[in-house]
């Protein structure tokens, strides 16, 4: 509960600042940490990407950095809603995306990262609300939410 404080709290930084993102992968990594304890939930994380970009990126792309924690070797859904009409939602691991949806099959540390890459397709202006689900043997076992202002 406090790192996701934390991670509002640091969202409320002006965007302008250096240090907003480095606040945002402060309390998303805390966030995993908390989750990776043997017995807990799978949980997800989504935090602006300061990572390189993957090939086929284009400068109008919203890029984050998901974090998908869960048992290792479960197999875990990720899809993506609330998007505009057209606009897609795109989960990119290991050079390979998939729009919408994909699954991940956790590695022996109980985390993955995956780049979510939102890509606007027509003129929108205000705030787009993205909802990533996260499903495990046929059930929802984790969500997360992202306003992005366009």
């Amino acid at each position: 509960r406090l790192f996701a404080q934390a991670a509002s709290a640091a969202a409320a930084i002006p965007s302008a600042d250096p240090r907003r993102e480095w606040y945002l992968e402060r309390a998303q990594e805390g966030t995993v940490a908390l989750s990776v304890a043997p017995g807990s939930a799978p949980a997800l994380s989504l935090a602006p990407w300061t990572g390189p970009d993957l090939p086929g990126s284009i400068a109008s792309t919203y890029k984050y950095r998901l974090v998908v924690t869960g048992a290792p070797g479960t197999r875990v859904g990720l899809a993506t809603a609330g998007l505009p009409q057209r606009w897609i939602g795109s989960f990119c691991t290991d050079r390979v995306c998939a729009p919408f949806r994909t699954s991940v099959v956790m590695p022996a540390n109980g985390v993955k990262v995956v780049e979510f890459q939102v890509v606007p397709t027509t003129e929108r202006k205000g705030p787009v609300n993205v909802r990533i689900d996260a499903t495990s043997g046929g059930r929802t076992v984790a969500t997360v939410r992202k306003v992005v202002n366009v």
